[in-house]
């Protein structure tokens, strides 16, 4: 009895230590990614968007087998950005059809004045439609190309907004 005592308290105190031990990884240095949140597509906030003079969003790029979407964003605020939240409409070359829509929050740190490039997971997740003036042309006949229109509706100063 005593002997089943022991094994007993032997294989709980092996339990409560092992679960204390640090977890190691292979990886080391790792760091935080910045947060992207998609959001619910707001049709209206066009006419609310930012003024144009605050932020300014350029040199957007997919590339056909991106699984990411980039755009360089300008502060020309006087305080540093901590996140942005882009409307960003997606419609065929010529016709000008809607492909998709979405909003999209993206987490940064842009201090005043300067330009960052942004990077959001793309929209496109079957990986057929690239941006019309990618850098990288795709091989593919079946890749269909799209436009972008990009409206920055919100941003966030020193720690973000309480609507997102």
């Amino acid at each position: 009895m005593m002997r089943a005592a022991i094994i007993l308290f032997a294989i709980v105190a092996l339990a409560v230590v092992s679960g204390f031990a640090d977890t190691r990884t292979t990886r080391g240095k790792l760091k935080a990614a910045k947060a992207e949140t998609e959001l619910q597509y707001d049709e209206t906030a066009s006419a609310e968007a930012l003024p144009p003079d605050s932020i300014a969003v350029e040199g957007y790029d997919k590339a056909l087998r991106s699984m990411k979407e980039s755009a360089r964003v300008t502060n020309r605020y006087s305080s540093p950005l901590d996140f942005i939240v882009l409307n960003i409409v997606y419609r065929t070359v010529g016709e000008g059809k809607m492909l998709h829509a979405r909003s999209v929050r993206v987490d940064c740190d842009i201090p005043p004045g300067e330009t960052r490039q942004l990077e959001w997971r793309a929209w496109d997740r079957q990986q057929r439609y690239y941006y019309r003036d990618t850098r990288v042309v795709p091989r593919s006949a079946k890749a269909v190309p799209y436009d972008v229109e990009i409206i920055p509706v919100d941003c966030g100063f020193g720690g973000g907004a309480a609507g997102y």
